[in-house]
């Protein structure tokens, strides 16, 4: 909308000071009416007739027979400027005018700032004759008139001035010739002395008594003489630079408001983001984003665009702003907006009921980076509502700017035009027609739909306490999917089930010996048996994009070590206590916890992690990986992550792409232990599967370079920093996995895991008691896990961190890694302290969301999932961790523990000083009994009770 137009009955006071005089011009002239107290009222608009002298508010009559979007309009947002709306234009009907004589000689626009010490831009406005109208338009340029401008029009008739249509005289009303007077209407200088008359007769007056005609007659001049005194300068400037006084046949003035208004300019697609104006509704009623994609914009931008676009909803985590712009700030360019006013002047609402309280602070610029060199960036405001705890997935807010915003120089905050038609509760437009004057109807169809989807909040909010007149911006925006959807990943297994996927290992290799050699001096007194087994988990990052496809789910082997206790197995069998895991580490990281949780009676479960250990990956490897041997060689290529005698498999459709094969591999069947014990005889590496059709043909693979049994390239594609997407999944894939996990701990069945257990003279599992243990990596992706689990009891999460981003960019661990994401935003343009490098980090936000513990740690014990007979979890942290920050643990806790949270997580916080336990130790404190064996026993000890218990010590 490019102009919002404004008739006469919108813009007079009602408190006009002309009386009603009787219009007796002649007909054969055209009249440029104008009679302020007539009914109806006719004066040229906009008009400083309308502005209350003592609020300096517009004070425009509300006419109850019109619409009631018009009432509201005029009430609610004209009649609350200082001015009128810098896209007004100025009008005033004359009946059949020549429009050939209108210019800018007989149509005289005068600056009454210019030369002044608050002058505004001069502007040079567009004069024109509308015959279909009758209207005379003095139209501002398409920026709109300057805010704090004042000006006068002047219409000039006489001889050169403006004709009629067949070169009839233009001439003034009746009052206008009176109001134009050189010389005063009444007999005082001081208006208000009680002594005052009419000096002149040709006041009118219906009186017929002597005394109360005089009356009448200086009643009335008294309020002509304030119009006339008010245009009296204009009018002698006008004679001065020639033009005849008797000529002037209409002179106004109008002001345009100077208060700041709230950027909202969809135009120019600035507007607040996250935003619902970018949600589209799917035919099914489900809904994704529909961020717009230049058509011009590189590859790149498209593809993170239209992985957005899959989306159903915006960030829990992300900073929401007022206005998406490089350069635009909340309010108007030039104007700033007071940080003192913004906690009063903003509101932050949760439209639906249920679900938690948002917790969200607003603010200007605080969540904005800093400059690469740690300064702060010269940009424009950002008014940001920061969650300081993840809101509701799939949940809608509206985030509100209030009247009560003011800018630095104490101004309030106005709602900008267009705003003011969308938040009004009425239509825009009936039967095709606009319902407020000087809006057109194609312009108020086009905004129609808008009003109507913003009516519910607004109705929301005014139910709130927070009415449609206080508002100068608001916008709703809906969050994501993020808990639900996991749970549906979880399903995945069980729905697989049909399809083929087992429940059962495929075999069970006892490997107590190796095992406990490799154990070294570690505890293992309380150790049973180990066994070694492969399980098939559902792997479904097949999309070629490296993200999910669970409609073509490739089922592969994952294999596990089993530790049981050595005490005899209850009734009921032992309890299980799954283990997960760090980052670039392998299922081998649990040998230093085996002993301890088998003092508390616990069989522990542990496998790789997707691209971890023996799930590792060489296809794909290049130098930008970053990778080096024990040696400190790199591993820039597949082939060098291979054992000698070995290459990577890089062929997508082979069995064994991604696995180093010796180039005459030793056969083997993979389905049976003995395939595993060939393999391990001749040192060689797992009995891996090779053809695409009989899965009892197979070959010892080389294996990978490893140090004390990791793989140097152990996890080194988790991290996707070019595609967050990928980076998502690979987290939830840890999900899908360990349901099936559950499921072959669960299973009855004659060649289920317990049976196989029972074959081997070892005591069985009690499914009904599974535990979870994560360290690092493991504790992040535990919250997602168990959070959508109804089978994990007891959970312990150790030195996990919440908000993925804000680990990558506190994390000392990571430095290399951030460095070389800001460099790869650079190339694009995008750097620290600039607009768009926030920007990307809010997508980032959003996109990683689905992935992030903070928006599943709530739900471990308060989640639709949580077991019916109650879960307790427990996260373990340590001061000055330098892999998981510990500000980044502490969000985790406190979106854990939120306010009116039912339930909350146990916390333990180890503070050892650096003489006991080194900051390079401090990360596996709870597996590393070289750092400090007292504190890693007492960390052990503390999960074991934790497990048992539910409680701490």
């Amino acid at each position: 909308m490019k102009k919002l137009l404004l008739v006469g009955a919108l813009t007079l006071g009602a408190a006009s000071c002309a009386p009603d005089i009787k219009q007796d011009e002649a007909p054969d002239v055209v009249l440029a009416d104008f009679n302020p107290a007539g009914s109806p009222v006719v004066v040229p608009t906009p008009n400083d007739l309308a502005i209350d002298s003592t609020t300096g508010l517009v004070n425009a009559p509300i006419d109850p027979s019109a619409p009631a979007a018009q009432q509201e309009f005029t009430r609610d947002y004209l009649n609350t400027l200082n001015g009128f709306p810098t896209s007004v234009t100025a009008f005033t009907k004359i009946a059949d005018l020549d429009k050939t004589t209108v210019n800018t000689n007989s149509v005289r626009f005068i600056d009454l700032l210019a030369g002044t010490a608050i002058a505004t831009p001069a502007v040079t406005p567009t004069i024109a004759y509308d015959e279909d109208t009758d209207q005379l338009i003095v139209a501002p340029p398409p920026s709109g008139w300057p805010k704090g401008g004042r000006y006068a029009i002047a219409l000039v008739g006489g001889a050169n001035g403006l004709k009629g249509v067949g070169g009839k005289q233009v001439v003034g009303s009746s009052v206008w010739s009176l109001a134009s007077l050189e010389k005063s209407l009444v007999t005082c200088e001081d208006l208000t002395a009680s002594n005052c008359l009419a000096s002149t007769d040709l006041i009118p007056s219906t009186k017929t008594d002597p005394s109360e005609r005089i009356k009448d007659q200086a009643a009335t001049a008294l309020r002509l003489e304030q119009l006339r005194r008010s245009y009296k300068p204009l009018l002698d400037a006008l004679v001065a630079q020639g033009v005849n006084r008797s000529d002037i046949v209409l002179l106004w003035t109008f002001r345009i408001m100077n208060m700041p208004e709230a950027t909202f300019d969809p135009a120019a697609s600035i507007i607040p983001f996250p935003n619902n104006i970018l949600l589209a509704r799917n035919a099914d009623g489900t809904t994704h984003l529909n961020l717009p994609i230049p058509p011009t914009a590189p590859q790149s931008q498209k593809d993170l665009l239209n992985g957005l676009n899959t989306l159903d909803g915006f960030s829990t985590t992300a900073p929401i702003v007022s206005e998406n712009s490089d350069t635009r700030g909340p309010i108007d360019t030039g104007s700033r907006l007071d940080a003192s006013s913004v906690a009063a002047g903003t509101k932050f609402i949760k439209l639906g009921t249920g679900g938690t309280a948002p917790s969200v602070t607003a603010c200007l610029n605080c969540a904005s980076s800093k400059n690469a060199d740690g300064s702060t960036p010269n940009n424009a405001q950002q008014l940001q509502f920061v969650p300081q705890l993840p809101l509701d997935e799939k949940s809608t807010y509206a985030a509100v700017m209030t009247t009560a915003l003011k800018d630095e120089r104490g101004r309030q905050v106005a709602p900008s035009g267009p705003f003011a038609l969308m938040r009004l509760s009425s239509p825009l437009v009936v039967d095709g027609k606009s319902q407020v004057s000087g809006v057109s109807d194609a312009n108020a169809a086009a905004l129609e739909p808008l009003r109507a989807g913003f009516k519910s909040m607004f109705d929301v909010l005014a139910q709130a306490g927070i009415p449609r007149s206080k508002i100068s911006l608001a916008w709703a925006f809906t969050t994501q999917s993020t808990v639900s959807t996991l749970q549906k990943l979880y399903a995945l297994p069980t729905q697989y089930g049909a399809a083929g996927l087992p429940n059962a290992p495929l075999y069970l290799l006892d490997v107590t010996t190796q095992v406990k050699a490799q154990m070294g001096a570690l505890p293992k007194d309380h150790i049973g048996k180990i066994f070694q087994g492969t399980a098939i988990v559902p792997f479904v990052l097949t999309d070629p994009r490296g993200v999910f496809d669970p409609t073509k789910p490739k089922f592969e082997r994952a294999t596990f070590l089993l530790a049981l206790p050595s005490t005899a197995a209850p009734a009921n069998g032992y309890p299980v206590t799954i283990f997960s895991h760090g980052l670039r580490s392998h299922k081998g990281t649990v040998l230093p916890l085996f002993d301890a949780l088998a003092t508390g009676g616990h069989a522990t479960i542990a496998m790789d992690t997707v691209f971890h250990g023996d799930r590792s990956t060489c296809a794909g490897i290049t130098a930008a990986a970053g990778l080096v041997d024990g040696s400190n060689n790199p591993i820039d290529t597949p082939d060098k992550a291979c054992n000698t005698g070995s290459t990577c498999d890089v062929t997508p459709t082979s069995p064994t792409f991604g696995r180093c094969m010796p180039v005459a591999p030793t056969t083997c069947n993979p389905t049976v232990a003995t395939g595993e014990g060939i393999c391990a005889a001749a040192a060689l590496g797992h009995c891996v599967p090779t053809s695409t059709t009989d899965p009892t043909v197979g070959a010892c693979e080389g294996g990978f370079k490893s140090n004390s049994g990791t793989p140097y390239i152990s996890g080194w594609n988790m991290l996707n920093l070019t595609n967050l997407f990928a980076t998502r999944d690979n987290f939830r894939q840890h999900t899908v996995e360990h349901a099936q996990l559950e499921r072959v701990l669960t299973a009855t069945s004659t060649t289920s895991l317990n049976a196989q257990l029972e074959a081997q003279s070892a005591g069985k599992l009690d499914g009904t008691k599974i535990h979870y243990v994560g360290q690092s990596l493991g504790g992040i992706l535990g919250p997602l896990y168990t959070s959508a689990s109804p089978v994990v009891k007891n959970a312990v999460f150790n030195v996990p961190a919440g908000d993925l981003t804000g680990v990558l960019f506190n994390s000392p661990a990571f430095a290399q890694a951030k460095a070389g994401f800001i460099a790869a935003l650079g190339a694009q343009g995008l750097t620290p302290g600039t607009p768009g490098f926030d920007q990307f980090l809010v997508l980032g936000k959003t996109i990683l969301d689905p992935a992030d513990p903070i928006n599943y740690v709530y739900a471990v014990e308060n989640g639709p999932a949580s077991p019916a007979t109650g879960r307790e979890a427990l996260i373990q942290y340590i001061e000055k961790d330098q892999v998981s920050p510990n500000a980044q643990t502490e969000a985790l806790i406190a979106a854990a523990n939120r306010t009116g949270a039912p339930k909350t997580v146990n916390v333990s916080k180890f503070t050892p000083t650096e003489a006991e336990l080194p900051l390079d130790k401090r990360h596996a404190f709870l597996l590393d009994f070289q750092g400090n064996p007292t504190i890693t026993g007492q960390a052990q000890g503390q999960v074991v009770q934790f497990l048992g218990t539910g409680a701490l010590p």
